[in-house]
């Protein structure tokens, strides 16, 4: 399975309305790791808008699926 919009088209990445101002914004590298963390997903796309934000998705995939929480 391919993923295309793990950070739902940078939405994700933005503060939503009403979230309290110290709530944790993901990143788009935490976004492709929870993405890739579903056994059933074996790429998960990405769109940088530049080497630096592509060595950045790079560097968190490398870190491999995000750890299950209860």
């Amino acid at each position: 399975m391919i993923s295309y919009t793990a950070t739902r088209w940078t939405a994700l990445l933005r503060r939503p309305k009403a979230w309290p101002k110290g709530g944790r914004i993901p990143t788009a590298g935490e976004c492709y790791r929870f993405v890739l963390s579903n056994p059933n997903v074996h790429v998960a796309l990405t769109a940088p808008r530049n080497e630096r934000e592509l060595r950045e998705n790079i560097a968190a995939v490398q870190k491999g699926p995000l750890e299950k929480t209860t």
